[in-house]
């Protein structure tokens, strides 16, 4: 009894650590310490595995991501967000957690000039019909996804004026018509 209690003091410290870790890692990455907030989100990563508790993990790639991202050090960055987005998919992310982490590798690629990559990845932010009825029908949601495929297109266009237009480009100019118009 006692032997299953230390260890479950030490899976509460783990996370307590881990978290303090994180925090750390937004506190040095806001105030330009960028070396430092990698560092700390790396150690959240390794407790993270040591303490084998996935949603910390989850927490901890998407910390060091964020990091490497503020840092610039964007191939990094988004190996870190893609590796966050396939743990996220195998473990039963929904619709919405996986649109915001397409839209952080698509804002890479596009910040990398990459916009073909950007394009790709815009398509997969649109809604499968296994994400359910309601993001099939939630207007603002795909309004959203299709002013970012939108946007990847124009930038594809504009870098390479002989790109094919993409399938869904009639869809993606219905979807955000829809929206309403920004004040």
């Amino acid at each position: 009894q006692q032997a299953s209690g230390a260890g479950k003091d030490r899976d509460t410290y783990r996370a307590a650590i881990g978290q303090s870790l994180r925090r750390l890692t937004d506190i040095e990455s806001a105030a330009g310490h960028h070396d430092d907030a990698i560092r700390y989100a790396t150690e959240a990563r390794k407790n993270a595995d040591a303490q084998g508790n996935r949603f910390d993990l989850f927490e901890s790639i998407e910390s060091l991501a964020n990091a490497l991202r503020d840092a610039g050090r964007l191939d990094e960055a988004y190996r870190a967000f893609d590796e966050y987005h396939r743990l996220r998919q195998t473990h039963s992310a929904d619709h919405r957690t996986r649109v915001k982490t397409l839209e952080e590798l698509r804002d890479i690629r596009m910040t990398q000039g990459r916009f073909e990559d950007a394009l790709e990845l815009s398509r997969q932010m649109w809604p499968l019909p296994a994400d359910g009825p309601a993001a099939l029908q939630d207007t603002e949601h795909l309004g959203n996804c299709a002013r970012f495929a939108l946007a990847a297109w124009a930038a594809l266009k504009k870098a390479r004026p002989d790109s094919p237009a993409p399938p869904e480009l009639a869809r993606w100019t219905a979807a955000a018509a829809a929206l309403p118009k920004p004040d």
